[in-house]
């Protein structure tokens, strides 16, 4: 049978991760400084700080190993971890960071400072500044900084460490970014399996005027390791245990992500840091973590991630035939047809699911196939019909669809009902339909995906729900009956 319908596979949010700077560069922490980031992460061979630099967050230039050049006498070479800088009220850079504190055996926190984000950070201190000898020790500082211009340390007590539980704390700093007030712990690990016996990198964000605390659980060295988080009343807490964890785990492209830290990217919006393991997984097995970035979004409450470097994917299409048989283009894949079953109608439609992972067909009686991700909710193949199906459409809003027939009558499923022509008498019958965008146009009086056009034979358009009439081929006359109708989606945003 002739092809008779084609669609277009939308790009997803793409899935594969690549790192932004593959070297290896744990508990990455970043500092924007005039717009240029200095980024700083755990030791690595020689360099007590390894330290790198970028002016869009995606291409780093590695600074050289003289940011942190001496540890304070009470600190063992070969075990720094997890630094983090900020700039005080004064001017000075300030550098919480990990080290091994010689008398105890335990990692310990101190605090360093420079003149120049690219150090040298000096620490002349004899002791730690925060040490819990009693839980295991102290490690993983960050330093947020909340709207109104207060900053707050958050670290981890090391109990894991000596099989006790791990705890997350908070504690108020002043204006030259030195400790004040009391400590307060936030959250302490169990309950959830995902984190096995660890929690640690804590780093504190504020989205859309909540708290929310992220940090990693798991073994590191592993692909278990994941990203994780919290939400609390405020920077000192308390802070919930939420269950809908992890948030970020392993995926294509990445494995083990973690030692999270947010920062804000050059257009505003608000980015991750992390570190994951690119190939293989363990130093034991050669593997190195390298570092990536994700852009950061809500949805119901809970965070989301998606890769700040992708590169969307190329866009394909399928065709079908009246029998159901598929055939795919490009990067479309095929995820399965009617081409071998018998069917009661010929197939005249069919739609994409909205992340371009699944289609639907449908048949002239309404009756729905449904492949990949898409979820079937109705039909009308067993309703007896004024007149034949033509079309359906998607609501990116719901993932749910329209069907159309002839008579422009409308049948919604796991989709709001706007309108039809159904009742209306057509100079011509309708044979096609298509959906507004879902949020990605200037022109839309409510960007949902709420809304249709309809088009008869003859060019004329019926608008209805939030879709604009912008106008119909019946002005121009057309020697041949208008067959199909198709919807402008506007290009997405290019990432950097």
């Amino acid at each position: 049978p002739v092809a008779v319908v084609i669609g277009v596979a939308q790009p997803a949010a793409a899935s594969s991760w690549t790192p932004v700077y593959n070297v290896d560069f744990p508990d990455p922490s970043i500092t924007d400084v005039d717009g240029i980031y200095y980024a700083y992460s755990t030791q690595t061979g020689f360099a007590n700080v390894p330290a790198a630099t970028s002016t869009d967050g995606v291409n780093w230039t590695g600074i050289g190993g003289t940011i942190f050049p001496t540890l304070p006498l009470w600190a063992t070479f070969g075990f720094t971890w997890a630094p983090t800088v900020a700039r005080d009220s004064s001017g000075t850079y300030v550098m919480f960071y990990t080290a091994r504190e010689a008398s105890s055996g335990l990692q310990c926190i101190g605090r360093a400072t420079a003149l120049s984000p690219t150090g040298p950070f000096i620490d002349l201190s004899l002791a730690p500044v925060i040490c819990q000898t009693g839980v295991g020790g102290s490690i993983d500082p960050d330093i947020f900084t909340d709207s109104d211009g207060t900053s707050y340390l958050t670290w981890k007590s090391d109990g894991d460490s000596n099989g006790d539980l791990s705890g997350i704390w908070a504690q108020p700093l002043d204006s030259t970014l030195s400790l004040a007030g009391s400590p307060k712990l936030l959250l302490t690990n169990g309950g959830q399996s995902w984190q096995g016996t660890i929690i640690e990198g804590p780093d504190m964000a504020k989205i859309d005027g909540s708290y929310y605390l992220f940090y990693s659980g798991n073994d590191y060295d592993t692909s278990h390791y994941a990203v994780g988080y919290t939400t609390c009343s405020g920077p000192l807490g308390p802070c919930a245990n939420v269950s809908y964890n992890p948030v970020l785990s392993s995926s294509e492209g990445m494995a083990g992500p973690g030692g999270e830290d947010f920062f804000t990217g050059p257009n505003g919006q608000l980015l991750m840091a992390f570190a994951a393991w690119p190939g293989a997984v363990g130093y034991e097995n050669g593997g190195h973590r390298a570092m990536y970035v994700a852009t950061v979004g809500v949805s119901g409450g809970v965070p989301y991630f998606d890769p700040y470097n992708a590169t969307l994917p190329d866009a394909g299409y399928w065709e079908t035939g009246s029998d159901g048989g598929v055939f795919a283009y490009g990067d479309a894949p095929f995820y399965g047809s009617t081409g071998g079953l018998t069917l009661n109608k010929p197939i005249v439609g069919m739609a994409a699911t909205p992340d371009g992972r699944g289609y639907w067909l449908v048949a002239s009686d309404g009756g729905i196939f449904a492949f990949g991700d898409a979820q079937f909710y109705g039909s009308t193949g067993n309703i007896r019909l004024n007149k034949p199906i033509v079309g359906m459409a998607v609501d990116a809003g719901t993932g749910g669809y329209w069907l159309v027939a002839s008579d422009g009558g409308i049948f919604a499923f796991h989709a709001p009902f706007f309108g039809s022509t159904g009742a209306t008498a057509l100079a011509q019958p309708i044979v096609g339909m298509a959906a507004t965008p879902d949020g990605a146009g200037y022109w839309l009086a409510a960007a949902d995906g709420g809304g249709y056009w309809l088009t008869n034979a003859a060019g004329n358009v019926y608008p209805f729900g939030d879709a604009p009439q912008f106008g119909s081929a019946i002005t121009s006359s057309p020697t041949h009956p208008i067959v199909g109708f198709g919807a402008d989606q506007p290009s997405p945003v290019p990432t950097p």
